[in-house]
């Protein structure tokens, strides 16, 4: 006669392969440290001269994505320079160094001509970097040498990252708010060897001093030898600018409306300054 088994044992090892199959499915539906789930971070932090502002900061499954707004506090022009110098976020704890993938149209060349109006109100940039792993909690984001002196200084020290804040669907629609108000950007080229003085109502902004050498080809917005200027609305404008070659000077006087109000390359448009044959 076969031998009963042991009530005790039998319950037991029920028992035992009830925990393994929850372990099992818990461990299927727990998120990895790395899970590439959508979430935001609100730092609002000021940078060193008060014209930057890192108001949002968010992870999706493939970038961490920078909201940084520019608040127009530094009226000592109407206009300022702006490139991206040498740019990174670097993870505290490790040293690690992650680099821009996507800048939205902000230069990073040191000889580019991108303006930013400082008379008006706040502009919105957006600037994409490579997904941080849940194991950064504390980051610096650095420009220049990092000291924070730099004229226009995305430098922003000791920021927290270790939040997996959810938002709700109230933060949401404001949070697509602020991401759709943008700025509005003109950019102007010319084919023609001249070296061209630019000013925008009335204020001096610089020289176009590279022209676009094949006569056919029209470069996009921001493209490397045009000339952009950037605002806080739609509003119209008036361009005066001069140019000489060896044998006559040219002049150009006439209104244009910057164009694109999001944060896209393809909503800003271009001007070509024309020489008179």
């Amino acid at each position: 006669m076969p031998a009963v088994p042991n009530p005790s044992i039998v319950l037991k090892t029920v028992f035992l392969f009830v925990l393994v199959v929850q372990s099992f499915c818990a461990a299927s539906q727990q998120a990895s440290p790395d899970d590439l789930e959508y979430y935001n971070l609100a730092p609002n932090r000021l940078n060193s001269d008060r014209t930057l502002k890192l108001a949002y900061i968010r992870q999706t499954d493939n970038n961490t994505i920078l909201y940084v707004t520019y608040t127009c506090a530094n009226k000592a022009t109407a206009f300022s320079g702006l490139y991206l110098n040498n740019l990174r976020i670097v993870d505290k704890a490790s040293g690690k160094t992650y680099t821009a993938t996507n800048t939205w149209g902000l230069p990073t060349r040191a000889d580019s001509k991108f303006f930013l109006y400082n008379l008006g109100g706040p502009m919105f940039f957006r600037i994409d970097f490579p997904r941080l792993p849940r194991s950064v909690k504390v980051i610096d984001i650095l420009e220049g040498n990092g000291t924070g002196t730099e004229t226009y200084n995305f430098t922003f020290k000791n920021v927290n990252v270790s939040g997996s804040y959810q938002m709700t669907s109230g933060d949401e629609e404001e949070f697509d708010e602020y991401l759709y108000m943008g700025f509005y950007v003109k950019s102007f080229y010319t084919h023609e060897p001249v070296i061209i003085d630019m000013y925008v109502d009335n204020h001096y902004l610089g020289k176009i001093e590279k022209y676009i050498t094949s006569p056919t080809y029209t470069p996009k917005c921001y493209e490397d030898g045009t000339f952009s200027v950037c605002f806080p609305k739609s509003d119209k404008r008036r361009l005066y600018a001069t140019g000489k070659s060896s044998i006559k000077t040219y002049t150009w006087n006439f209104e244009f409306t910057p164009g694109g109000g999001l944060l896209t390359e393809g909503d800003c448009d271009v001007t070509k300054l024309s020489v008179p044959k």
